[in-house]
């Protein structure tokens, strides 16, 4: 669950950064006691989807013109130093608004965020640490041009997702899922040992069809998921993380890209609070109707936290996938934070755009 309000020295830091790149009257068209909430026309993790529009703010504008000119004989170099203006103004409309939502909620304390100013508090948290080394570099003239060599060899490591052009993020994406799917086999591995060892016979039933799916390369029905829900609801709940293994807990952290070198109750909480971050963006999805109105970029995202390899699959079927996806978790509560991470495994699993146009989800 993201906090009620964001860490005011984050806050403050991205703040100084940004008014010192494009001046503090540009960027900043409010003030504590006055202000409105941005249309969030652009709020993702990544530039390519939608490249905001360069604006002539005084002396770092006109650094980049010439550094521009004297790059276009340099189309390998030109092109770069776009990629990084892009995804460095597309970061700083995402912290714009977490900054403003952190001011609407001092007068407003239950203000209730929408989809992308929460996805933008998101990405501002969770990727300080790459920020806080590269803002202060790209704030020296040309300085986006002093890391190209690490930048070029590293992108997956160094840049936060907003600077990934469209190769990098279908490329990383899909490095990305291969590497979570291996670790696939552990969870499925458990589930399938609780389906022939679990003291109650009921939970295995419930199981039953659950692992033949996977077995068979099918979806498991939302039917049977539902009744795994349900009976996880009860006093004892088989797939609650503070009573898994610490190999099931360690995989399930690499899944949800989490660190996974804590102790164990640090991993537990760790995966609660990412199924709660994902409850929390469901909510926000169903109640605003969304799904249809996201960008390629937007969806690929969304898909991606839940688990599905989003960029081998067209729109329309991570759209649809999607969809599903919301009508399951619909009605989830905290209670419910060990099936939502579960589920994301059994739904993404072997879907695929033959399963897309065979439509098998039973919504």
């Amino acid at each position: 669950m993201l906090p009620n309000r964001m860490p005011i020295g984050l806050l403050t830091y991205y703040r100084g950064v940004l008014e010192l790149r494009f001046g503090a009257k540009s960027l900043w068209k409010c003030n504590r006691s006055t202000y409105s909430l941005p249309d969030c026309r652009y709020i993702s993790s990544s530039s390519h989807d939608q490249a905001p529009q360069r604006k002539k703010n005084g002396v770092f504008s006109k650094i980049d013109d010439i550094t521009l000119s004297v790059l276009k004989n340099s189309p390998f170099l030109h092109d770069y130093y776009l990629q990084m203006s892009n995804g460095f103004r597309a970061q700083g409309d995402g912290f714009k608004t977490s900054w403003k939502v952190y001011l609407r909620r001092r007068t407003d304390p239950n203000y209730q965020t929408s989809y992308k100013e929460h996805k933008a508090i998101f990405d501002t948290k969770s990727n300080f640490i790459k920020s806080s080394v590269l803002l202060p570099i790209f704030l020296l003239p040309m300085g986006m041009l002093i890391i190209v060599i690490p930048v070029m060899m590293f992108p997956q490591y160094l840049l936060p997702r907003y600077y990934w052009n469209k190769a990098q993020h279908k490329k990383y994406f899909t490095v990305m899922n291969e590497r979570r799917s291996l670790q696939h086999t552990v969870v499925l591995h458990h589930l399938s040992y609780l389906r022939n060892n679990h003291q109650s016979q009921v939970f295995q039933g419930i199981l039953d069809p659950i692992i033949k799916s996977i077995n068979a390369s099918d979806v498991p029905t939302n039917k049977d998921l539902l009744r795994l829900r349900d009976y996880c609801r009860g006093a004892t709940n088989p797939l609650d993380a503070s009573i898994l293994p610490p190999l099931l807990l360690s995989s399930l952290c690499q899944i949800n890209f989490l660190w996974n070198f804590f102790p164990p109750k640090w991993l537990a909480y760790f995966l609660s609070k990412r199924s709660l971050l994902i409850m929390e963006f469901d909510e926000r999805l169903r109640r605003g109707n969304l799904v249809k109105n996201l960008s390629e970029n937007e969806l690929h995202d969304a898909t991606f936290l839940r688990g599905l390899d989003c960029v081998s699959l067209s729109k329309e079927a991570n759209q649809y996938w999607l969809k599903n996806w919301l009508s399951v978790t619909k009605g989830c509560t905290v209670s419910d934070a060990a099936f939502v991470i579960h589920a994301g495994i059994l739904l993404s699993r072997n879907y695929n755009e033959t399963k897309f146009r065979r439509k098998i989800f039973d919504m």
